[in-house]
């Protein structure tokens, strides 16, 4: 049986590839260079991911806050657990559509 760990490294390593080589197939292989641009927009967007999830954490606190009616029910330790486990998506949720509307509106601008 594969271990955990292994299996999460063969699927971000195969992500990671696939993610690449679509970028790289882009300008080497067809020439499309804007398509290539694009790909590396969107790499570089899923590397700031991190980022931008703990540039999310205040909001996601003042939310949690509010969301509760100005109280914390569970105690501290809880509000920073559900925090925490929305952070990371919240993140990726935003960089996302961040990356996209780049994406979109220079190709809007483009013709």
């Amino acid at each position: 049986m594969i271990s955990r760990r292994r299996f999460l490294f063969w699927r971000s390593h195969c992500y990671g590839s696939l993610h690449f080589g679509k970028g790289y197939r882009a300008a080497a292989v067809h020439k499309d260079f804007n398509a290539n641009r694009i790909w590396m927009i969107r790499s570089f967007g899923i590397t700031l991911v991190a980022v931008c999830a703990r540039l999310l954490v205040p909001a996601l606190f003042l939310t949690y806050y509010v969301l509760n009616g100005l109280s914390v029910p569970d105690g501290k330790v809880m509000m920073i657990e559900n925090v925490l486990n929305v952070n990371i998506w919240a993140g990726l949720v935003v960089e996302l559509v961040l990356v996209e509307w780049l994406i979109v509106s220079k190709r809007a601008n483009a013709h």
